[in-house]
């Protein structure tokens, strides 16, 4: 396989490709840079479910504000369409609704049309992704058909279906050919067509085991450089009331351990470098022995986030045999009663001042501590305990590593209702009031450990986009004519404010089946 940029390895699960029908021309694109899209194990799976289990040969591409969209060269790449437009199909695959902004882009640079009206034939416009599954309404002009769930099994089916009625869809009658192509697929199981509406039909998978779910391109270009990501569970236990992960990937499914180890010798030759990703690793009853049983063989892991609760010494020791230089964990909020309002589960405080402790004589290099503001229960008495409840845990800290720097961090973002999650009509407290509550716990925290906060503005143009209706569009179009500055985002979110009574906004969106 030829690569793109220097230092990618490939990871082939099969020993052979199946042989390829390019009758079919197909685009997977991911809306942002090759840094995240790579970071992204969700494309790098799609991509390599299409390589390797169909006969279809998907052409990667991802997009760089500085220079428009960029070909990911690969074994179909002899001959290239110049243009997304001379393409059948264009998947976007979209793990965050501001990505949203730059579909409207392609598709504008590319020449397609913005609207249904202005499509007609092919390319066939598909979106799937965690938000995409929640709410496809801000797309429904964009898009000709959400992807809802697991691509896995239904996906290709569609792909036949497309190549089966290709000739009609190129043909002088091809507009009538994609409305009838759509409305079949229409309500099957992970297929929903705007126009038509209704609920959301999810499609989910019952057997992990039956696809493997790790990188295909290993590069030094990303977040998890030189690492292969491979995921060894899908779904939560914890269902927390805020978290879209958690309500639109249930079930909780597990990986066998047998499984897990030998994904990971998928990599022998390419990689030692592994990045373990769930929603918690940790939570696996098999982990201990799992992590145990890599680093003992010559691996070295990396957890994406830890959960106290679940974990053990000895994944402790696994990590840190593993150079893991930072612990994420996730309290979210002051204590347990605060937890129990939002379904967290999570020790009391004390045991994670307890727990603390002990991760930093273990030799944990640094923790990272993730909360949430904007909740419906704070005051200003609630974020001046917060404050002090940081710095005991600070306290801990200077106690035990009193010189260089502080192993501590505590990163604030705010909380965004999303749809599908019980928390999905809880009220967005105002830009000014946003700001004056970080500015408040800021003032209120005495310690030396680093606190980083996400922005309001971007934070609230995120929940116009995650709950938004058919008039988010207009949205869309409003932050992708300009270079979308900070600026930018504060006339969208003064322009386009969604109404929020004393009570809740209107529902919009369509349910989760």
């Amino acid at each position: 396989m030829r690569l793109s940029y220097p230092g990618e390895r490939y990871i082939q699960p099969v020993e052979r490709l199946p042989q390829k029908d390019t009758r079919l021309r197909l685009a997977l694109v991911y809306p942002d840079t090759y840094y995240t899209g790579m970071s992204n194990l969700s494309v790098q799976a799609v991509f390599g479910l299409l390589n390797e289990r169909t006969p279809y040969a998907p052409e990667l591409f991802f997009y760089q504000s500085d220079f428009g969209l960029y070909r990911h060269r690969d074994t179909v790449g002899e001959h290239p369409a110049k243009r997304l437009r001379d393409y059948d199909i264009v998947a976007f695959s979209l793990p965050y609704e501001i990505q949203y902004v730059n579909v409207y882009r392609i598709l504008a640079a590319h020449g397609i049309g913005l609207t249904p009206g202005e499509r007609a034939g092919t390319p066939l416009i598909v979106a799937g992704g965690m938000p995409v599954s929640a709410n496809p309404l801000p797309l429904s002009s964009l898009i000709d058909l959400a992807f809802i769930g697991e691509a896995e099994g239904a996906f290709p089916q569609f792909l036949d279906a497309v190549l089966h009625a290709l000739p009609q869809l190129k043909s002088p009658h091809g507009a009538k050919a994609r409305d009838e192509l759509l409305r079949q697929w229409h309500h099957r199981p992970g297929f929903w067509h705007p126009p038509a509406g209704g609920e959301l039909p999810r499609h989910t998978i019952s057997d992990l085991s039956a696809y493997d779910t790790v990188s295909r391109i290993i590069t030094p270009r990303t977040v998890f450089a030189n690492r292969m990501l491979m995921q060894t569970a899908r779904g939560c236990s914890a269902r927390c009331k805020f978290c879209l992960a958690g309500h639109t990937t249930a079930p909780l499914r597990l990986l066998p351990a047998e499984k897990i180890i030998g994904h990971a010798e998928l990599a022998r030759s390419t990689t030692n470098r592994l990045g373990v990703i769930a929603c918690a690793p940790a939570d696996h009853p098999e982990i201990a022995g799992i992590a145990t049983s890599l680093v003992d063989n010559g691996f070295s892991i990396s957890f994406s986030s830890l959960r106290l609760a679940s974990l053990s010494g000895k994944v402790v020791q696994s990590l840190l045999r593993s150079g893991q230089r930072t612990f994420t964990i996730a309290p979210e909020v002051l204590d347990e009663s605060y937890r129990q309002a939002i379904g967290k589960p999570f020790p009391e405080n004390a045991e994670i001042l307890t727990r603390t402790r002990a991760l930093l004589q273990a030799g944990v290099p640094r923790i990272k501590y993730y909360f949430m503001l904007g909740f419906a229960f704070e005051d200003d008495a609630y974020i001046v305990r917060l404050a002090r409840w940081l710095a005991e845990l600070d306290a801990v800290a200077r106690e035990l590593r009193p010189r260089g720097e502080p192993p501590l961090t505590f990163a604030f973002s705010f909380f965004v209702p999303k749809s599908q999650t019980p928390f999905e009509l809880a009220p967005m407290p105002s830009r000014a009031e946003l700001t004056r509550r970080r500015k408040l716990l800021k003032a209120g925290f005495k310690g030396r450990s680093r606190l980083k906060f996400e922005s309001p503005a971007w934070s609230l143009l995120q929940e116009r986009l995650s709950r938004g209706g058919h008039e988010a569009a207009e949205l869309i179009a409003f932050c992708a004519a300009e270079r979308l500055t900070t600026s930018r985002v504060n006339a969208a979110i003064e322009r386009f404010s969604v109404e929020q009574s004393a009570a809740h906004p209107a529902r919009a969106w369509p349910s989760l089946g």
